[in-house]
Order: C-alpha cells, then structure tokens, then sequence
C-alpha cells in the first residue's frame, strides 16, 4: 500500500520509492531492495502498476519508473474505505472497553 500510494502522487523508480517509502516509517535499511523489487514485480503482476525503461539524457543510466494504473486506483481506493471501517469499529470497541473497565 506504501508503494501505490507514493505512485499515486507520481510516477517513481524502485530506488526513490525506497527512499520515500521512509514516510511512513519503513527505513531503507528495513525495507530491502530485493524484497522491494519484489513487491513491485508483484504488484505489476497484479496490473497494480506499469512499468517502462526511462533511457532519457536526464536520468543518466537507464531505470525502470514505475506508473499506477487505473486498476491500481481502484484498489487503493478500496482499500482505504475497508481501513477506514475497520478503524472505526476499532475505535467503538475500545470506547466500549474503556467504559467496562471505567465501570468497575
């Protein structure tokens, strides 16, 4: 979800996505770029994302950048909506906790 999310703002290669990915509390050294890499192969796969080679002057030696599809939109659209349920009948569970043990 870090990576489609980061996609969503932009198109990105693997690299800076590691980079970025520090946002939301995953360290480079955490996340490494073999299980990166993976994840984007895997999210492609899944017409998640769509990649290309970037051969451009700009960019120096050639690197795959990385694009979020449609598909991609829609899921990460999907998947916030069932997080944001999911948090809310988070939340009432614990307010009902709270007044249990309040109430003792």
């Amino acid at each position: 979800m870090v990576f489609l999310s980061l996609l969503a703002e932009k198109p990105s290669y693997g690299y800076k996505l590691i980079e970025d990915a520090a946002k939301f509390g995953l360290s480079p050294e955490f996340l490494e770029r073999g299980v990166a890499y993976r994840i984007l192969r895997r999210l492609e796969a899944l017409n998640l994302v769509e990649s290309a080679w970037d051969t451009s002057q700009e960019s120096g030696m050639p690197r795959r950048v990385y694009t979020i599809t449609q598909e991609g939109i829609v899921f990460l659209k999907r998947w916030s909506e069932e997080t944001e349920n999911v948090i809310n009948s988070l939340l009432l569970l614990r307010d009902r906790i709270k007044k249990i043990i309040d109430e003792r």
